[in-house]
């Protein structure tokens, strides 16, 4: 079905969507997701056209992993756009907003990347279990550098990166839109009701506690107005 491109793209997305049902072992999961970004790297889709592709993959990520969630990752979009916006208003690069968006919708999708029993565990995890964790955001990185997405592959990656540099994966600082997903990310986590593991918390619960690094993890005035707009 190479040659017809809408019949791919529908194939792909459909397979991506029931890989979690029909293939529980993670190595099947790998070969549909890593056909799937093949195929797009191969056929050289436009954003357009890879799309439904990818949001078949945040889907199958949300079935796949109950501490991510449902609509996980839309909500972090969605409030790392608004964040921005706020933050930076005067800002003149309009596409900059679109690329968030992506950005933040994708930023977990190098989990599917991760096995099952470690996504889902409900034990403390061990160092070495948590140095596998920590991998996600460099394979949401290189899944989407090999889309040709590399602005969104960028801020997408720094979600676990701080202001002063430290966190995961690397030793560089984040942009301010990788700032704005990270602190997206961590709201809706810590106040989402799908986290098994512990009780929701409120936004000024969770920004009280951020605060302790002001100006070190994550920039004063972006805390500040999180708590303007969001609590």
């Amino acid at each position: 079905i190479e040659g017809d491109q809408k019949a791919m793209i529908s194939y792909l997305s459909r397979a991506l969507a029931e890989s979690t049902i029909m293939f529980p072992d993670v190595m099947q999961e790998l070969q549909v997701v890593d056909y799937a970004l093949d195929m797009i790297s191969r056929n050289a889709m436009t954003r357009k056209q890879w799309q439904p592709l990818l949001e078949a993959m945040v889907v199958m990520l949300e079935a796949k992993d109950w501490y991510t969630g449902r609509d996980h990752s839309k909500s972090v979009a969605k409030t790392a756009v608004k964040l921005w916006k706020h933050w930076r208003p005067d800002c003149e690069d309009k596409t900059i907003a679109e690329d968030l968006y992506w950005a933040g919708y994708l930023h977990d999708i190098g989990k599917l990347r991760l096995p099952r029993s470690l996504l889902n565990k409900i034990a403390p995890l061990d160092k070495s279990e948590w140095a596998i964790i920590h991998r996600h955001p460099s394979y949401t990185k290189q899944m989407l550098y090999s889309l040709g997405a590399d602005r969104i592959g960028d801020w997408a990656g720094q979600h676990h990166q701080d202001l002063d540099g430290t966190g995961y994966p690397g030793d560089q600082p984040a942009s301010d839109m990788g700032l704005c997903i990270g602190i997206a990310d961590i709201l809706e986590a810590a106040t989402s009701l799908d986290r098994k593991y512990r009780k929701p918390k409120t936004i000024p619960q969770v920004l009280d506690e951020l605060r302790n690094s002001r100006n070190r993890n994550y920039p004063g005035d972006l805390l500040d107005l999180a708590d303007r707009i969001l609590a």
